[in-house]
């Protein structure tokens, strides 16, 4: 036997026999990609708000890699990729300030990566990423 769907006044969809359902607004989800940062020369510097990461698919033979991204005080979303950044920026819980100071290129067991130099504000409780819930260690700060 077929379901029967009314439409109430109050914003509801009934099927036969059943309490009416509340109809849901929906509300489209914008991407929040952030444009790459991509320093010049060794010494330039980005700072701002660390949002967190995403992993980025790799193309061709290439593996995927954490993308990282950094709110600037003007509101402008960047995003910094390296692998040299991840050992580092395990240790940064989100929200705190950063400043991310580029020092070349190195050749890595992947190929030519970029080398930053992280620095936190001071007094940011780090997170030491060798414990498995997560929480903070003061003793890194």
């Amino acid at each position: 036997m077929a379901e029967t769907k009314t439409k109430t006044d109050d914003k509801t969809t009934q099927t036969a026999g059943q309490k009416p359902k509340r109809q849901r607004k929906r509300q489209a989800v914008q991407s929040m990609m952030a444009e790459p940062w991509k320093p010049e020369n060794v010494g330039d510097c980005i700072e701002g708000f660390y949002r967190g990461h995403e992993m980025v698919p790799g193309k061709g033979s290439r593996k995927p890699f954490k993308s990282y991204h950094l709110e600037t005080e003007d509101g402008e979303r960047r995003r910094v990729a390296s692998a040299m950044l991840n050992t580092k920026m395990n240790q940064i819980p989100k929200g705190a300030y950063v400043w991310l100071t580029y020092k070349g290129m190195f050749e890595s067991t992947n190929g030519p990566s970029a080398d930053y130099d992280v620095d936190v504000e001071d007094g940011t409780e780090l997170i030491d990423p060798l414990k498995s819930d997560g929480s903070v260690d003061e003793a890194h700060v």
